[in-house]
């Protein structure tokens, strides 16, 4: 899929409610991977402009109704910021510090459900330390 149409339906996800679901109908489940992998190269380079928006789109792709699907779908957010339930009952935020971006690409590439392969299609060769993540 060319890069614009990737955009476009980024923006449709983004506009979308929570938990709300967009499905782009594949030919087949190499075309849906190769979509879904994608679509993740470009949250990624996202993520790098608008954290706060890239972080709330998961991709994925299923099998449904005899065709495949890839999925977008608008979640909570940002995966480096979490919440501590206090013993009295109330939630301190806390975040994740990531040593490099790099290491934060990695991350969210685990998020999202890539493989190693995938990843190192995506980066290069990674370290030792860096495949440990996966």
């Amino acid at each position: 899929m060319k890069r614009e149409l990737l955009l476009k339906w980024i923006d449709k996800a983004l506009e979308r409610d929570l938990h709300e679901k967009i499905y782009i109908p594949a030919e087949t489940k190499p075309d849906a991977q190769q979509t879904v992998r994608d679509f993740k190269k470009e949250l990624v380079l996202l993520y790098d402009l608008e954290p706060e928006k890239a972080g709330t789109v998961v991709v994925t792709s299923t099998f449904k109704d005899r065709r495949y699907w890839v999925i977008l779908e608008r979640t909570m957010g940002n995966p480096l910021v979490g919440f501590v339930k206090k013993k009295d009952g109330e939630l301190e935020r806390v975040e994740i510090e990531i040593d490099s971006e790099k290491d934060r690409r990695l991350l969210l590439m685990k998020e999202d459900g890539l493989t190693l392969e995938e990843v190192e299609e995506i980066e290069g060769p990674l370290s030792e330390v860096e495949k440990e993540i996966f």
